[in-house]
């Protein structure tokens, strides 16, 4: 037994932050108490060296040979003592916990290996649990809520003798969920273990949604899982079965009519796969049980694999629907739509449409272009409640058609007088056209970047004589030379959309160019036209997107965005403002964009309407293409076509703005005295993709732009 006992419910959590380094200090002085009563009974206690008899040192307040060392679980001085402790190891070293969405709990005990091989339990430890949501440490027992699987390494550190040692343990949460649905019976798990198996392809309900090797971010909305359409007979049950290395959901939902041969999982459910194993593959399964006069018969898919990846998305998406003629909002983490600006002010003609928008890079201002040419600007963080809906300057006259802010939201450049027409820069805080010469033209869809040095626009565009839509262009980046006055240098082309003419989607117009978060990448949109219509005629023209480096480097076509090598349908893309971390030290992109592509089935998804898809590009791709397969926005309305998707960042409050609460601010904290937002304190810093109110806000080397950190190109 050791003589000295330690209370073994102190958690490294109660140590905050610094729990490691003030855990191992505490053990460290402690071990100093512990050596005296493990030293020889002829060993002297001391304070200096100068306590101790020649040849000796004092180490660990013991005096001892000058060899000895206090190195982690090591020793130069040659020992006979049987009791001298050489490990400690942890029991159970491995455990697996079965879960079901209640706590689980392993307790852990160390013990002492001696040199004679002699074990003992010891108490004192330090426990560390990386972060994670499969479980925490609460003193020596590990507690998990039973909701998320994977494998959790606990790190147990212990200092006996002047000695550290160093020990890990493994353990396992299992996690095993169900649902079952209205109508289904209380023997079904029974009956589809008993049944038949009948392969029989008219019966085999293959899964259509989510696509085959999708990848999503950890926080996305509970996806539609889809299959092919059957006659259901009566008494026939369907299973959905989700699984992933440590995570099992399994649904039952009865088929009977009405039924649109789908399934949305609960949220406790969904957030069980989303978030256990994540980038390990789900493997998604639909079963039919369909009962016969010889017994039930069970038919089921082929396996689909797609991932949820570790890295989470935020903010809001502002698309345009063209059937209703407004700007619609979607909270792509809860599926919500919301309709963006409730009442603007109406045209003389008592027309309300406001098109043609864009979003400011810190989600606070929403610009659109009324039907009779006036500019209407709308604060994103104000309500927007009334009639007509507040604005940020009266309806202007403006010639600019469409184009995006500068990242302070200061100015916004865009084409003016026509889908191809003089680049023009406009006030944004009155809509007034600055007046700034020699500005290439024609010019469609110019974009600038986030850092604001540099705006990429489709230049030589030209435009159809029937519909005035572009047909014709090549990708350009012009640099800024001056901030004030504001200035401009000579353009550089880097693609010419005619070398394209042989791709499968056809045409030679390069079209809508946007940046990514940290500038690294540019996308565009390649095709016959800049539209995915043609007015007046059902045609339908294919389109494409590209990714190259901003000198024009490395071009790619993005085949798992079209739909595949030979397919060719995505259009209008926009960034997210965040990058997130995953695997491997890869960082993701994340593209939004509109595609004709089949959602699901032709009961609960779409078919031919135009919708919002979201992909990931792997920005580290050495090489090929680096997208991923989409996944369709949650939130839709499927029935009515979306397009022009512009993702922003949750709108908040920058530095020295009013406000009640701390969430209301960019930096996250509301100053209690003066009520309004300020920089947090230096160690509170904001991480890559977090918001902020300053590039004082953000950790390192990131700085703030559009409220979002951006970190520098690794």
């Amino acid at each position: 037994m050791l003589p000295f006992m330690l209370d073994t419910t102190t958690s490294p959590r109660a140590f905050g932050p610094r729990g490691m380094l003030l855990g191992l200090a505490l053990l460290t002085s402690i071990s100093a108490v512990i050596s005296a009563c493990d030293a020889a009974p002829s060993a002297r206690t001391c304070s200096t060296a100068s306590d101790c008899p020649r040849g000796q040192q004092c180490l660990d307040r013991v005096c001892r040979p000058s060899s000895a060392t206090t190195d982690a679980g090591t020793s130069d001085a040659p020992s006979t003592d049987p009791t001298r402790v050489t490990s400690i190891r942890v029991e159970p070293e491995t455990s697996t916990l079965e879960a079901s969405g209640s706590e689980v709990t392993q307790a852990l005990t160390v013990f002492a290996v001696q040199a004679d091989g002699v074990e003992r339990a010891v108490p004192g430890a330090l426990f560390v649990l990386g972060a994670g949501p499969v479980g925490r440490m609460d003193g020596a027992t590990f507690r998990s809520p039973g909701t998320v699987g994977g494998r959790a390494i606990v790190s147990v550190t212990l200092a006996i003798g002047g000695d550290v040692f160093r020990a890990n343990a493994t353990i396992v949460v299992s996690v095993s969920r169900s649902e079952v649905g209205a109508g289904v019976p209380d023997d079904i798990a029974a009956r589809f273990a008993a049944a038949t198996t009948d392969a029989d392809p008219a019966l085999v309900p293959n899964v259509l949604h989510p696509l085959a090797g999708a990848v999503m971010p950890l926080n996305v909305a509970t996806p539609s899982v889809q299959w092919t359409p059957f006659a259901a007979v009566a008494g026939e049950v369907v299973r959905v079965r989700m699984t992933r290395p440590h995570a099992s959901v399994t649904a039952y939902v009865a088929a009977a009519d009405p039924f649109d041969h789908s399934l949305l999982l609960g949220r406790d459910a969904w957030r069980t796969m989303a978030e256990s194993d994540a980038g390990e593959p789900i493997v998604v399964e639909v079963d039919r049980l369909v009962p016969r006069e010889g017994g039930d018969v069970l038919s089921g898919s082929s396996p689909l694999t797609f991932r949820t990846m570790r890295g989470s998305l935020f903010g809001k998406v502002y698309f345009w629907d063209l059937n209703q003629g407004r700007t619609e909002t979607i909270d792509p983490v809860a599926g919500a739509r919301d309709v963006t600006v409730p009442a603007p002010a109406a045209a003389p003609s008592g027309s309300r449409c406001v098109a043609c928008h864009t979003v400011s890079r810190d989600g606070r201002w929403l610009y659109g272009r009324r039907e009779d040419g006036a500019a209407m600007q709308f604060d994103l963080t104000s309500s927007l409640a009334g009639d007509p809906s507040p604005m940020r300057h009266a309806p202007a006259f403006t010639r600019m058609l469409a184009g995006t802010f500068d990242p302070t939201s200061s100015m916004l450049v865009g084409m003016a007088d026509s889908w191809a027409g003089p680049m023009v820069v406009v006030d944004a805080a009155t809509g007034a056209d600055l007046g700034i010469a020699g500005l290439p033209n024609p010019v469609s869809f110019p974009s600038w970047s986030p850092m604001g040095g540099t705006i990429a626009f489709a230049g030589n565009a030209s435009v159809h004589p029937s519909d005035g839509h572009p047909v014709d262009g090549d990708i350009f980046v012009m640099p800024r030379t001056s901030e004030s006055p504001l200035a401009f240098g000579a353009p550089t082309m880097l693609h010419d959309g005619a070398s394209l003419a042989g791709a499968p989607e056809g045409g030679t117009c390069d079209t809508h160019p946007v940046w990514s978060p940290d500038e690294q990448r540019l996308v565009f949109q390649h095709g016959p036209r800049a539209f995915s219509f043609v007015p007046g005629s059902t045609d339908v023209p294919s389109g494409a997107l590209y990714a190259m480096q901003p000198d024009g480097a490395n071009l790619v076509r993005l085949d798992n965005f079209a739909g595949g090598p030979a397919a060719a349908s995505a259009y209008f893309p926009t960034f997210a403002p965040y990058i997130t971390n995953e695997a491997d030290g890869h960082r993701y992109y994340w593209v939004a964009f509109y595609s004709r592509r089949d959602y699901g089935n032709d009961r609960a998804g779409a078919r031919g309407l135009r919708q919002l898809w979201v992909g990931a590009i792997d920005a580290d791709a050495a090489a090929g293409d680096p997208s991923f397969v989409p996944y369709w926005l949650p939130g839709q309305d499927r029935t009515v076509h979306n397009i022009a998707a512009y993702w922003a960042p949750e709108p908040c409050r920058p530095t020295g703005v009013g406000c009640s609460t701390s969430s209301e601010c960019c930096s996250d904290l509301c100053d209690p005295d003066a009520d309004v937002c300020a920089p947090p304190p230096e160690e509170m810093c904001r991480r890559d993709g977090e918001t902020c109110g300053s590039t004082e806000d953000c950790c390192g080397e990131a700085e703030c732009v559009g409220n979002v950190c951006i970190g520098p190109p690794s």
